[in-house]
């Protein structure tokens, strides 16, 4: 199973973009996703955006809603998009990527062309089709993460 596990996904930034990001990746193999914040809400939203995200773009990644023991035992990668600690802490032998450092430069992720304070607002939008989705889609679609999976999924 190539399980990535996202933690700390309900940043507002970066999660968004991760979303897009996962949901424009087509490796060999289908993902299994876990996305995890402390703040139940966000998680949800990010979650929600996910769905849409994937559905739109014809992915076949699914999410995984279980616990988070077993997301971090059946993970291949640990995408950190805030970074604050995260309990329980994933196992050291586990690639872990905090994507923090990539928010500072102007590589990746690209900022959001909304308002930061309205991106809760436009991440509604895109889950319940007001909005098309494309655009996320578009400018993550030769996001850096595609290359960093490919090393990963097997």
């Amino acid at each position: 199973m190539n399980h990535v596990v996202v933690l700390c996904a309900g940043d507002m930034v970066v999660g968004p973009q991760v979303v897009g990001a996962l949901a424009t990746y087509f490796g060999e193999r289908p993902l299994t996703v876990s996305f995890w914040d402390e703040e139940p809400e966000r998680e949800a939203l990010i979650r929600s955006l996910a769905i849409a995200a994937f559905e739109g773009n014809g992915s076949t990644h699914q999410q995984f809603f279980g616990e988070i023991d077993v997301a971090l035992a059946e993970a291949i990668l640990v995408l950190r998009c805030a970074g604050e600690d995260f309990r329980p802490a994933p196992s050291s032998a586990v690639p872990q990527f905090d994507l923090t450092p990539l928010c500072l430069d102007d590589s990746w992720p690209r900022e959001l062309t909304v308002d930061l304070s309205l991106v809760p607002h436009q991440l509604l939008r895109w889950i319940r089709q007001d909005d098309p989705i494309q655009q996320l889609l578009i400018d993550h679609d030769a996001s850096p993460l595609h290359d960093l999976l490919d090393s990963l999924v097997s």
